[in-house]
């Protein structure tokens, strides 16, 4: 999984999505994300 990082909006998570796609060359236009409490934060695992 990758880090998101900082996330303060809806802006910010819409650039890390942009980044995954980037990365794994997805042309999916929508993409389901699953978020999970962690005890240092929060983790998100998008689900193809």
């Amino acid at each position: 999984m990758l880090s998101l990082g900082k996330v303060f909006g809806e802006k910010d998570l819409r650039d890390f999505e942009t980044r995954i796609k980037k990365r794994l060359g997805s042309e999916e236009e929508f993409w389901v994300f699953s978020c999970e409490p962690k005890v240092d934060g929060i983790a998100v695992k998008p689900t193809l």
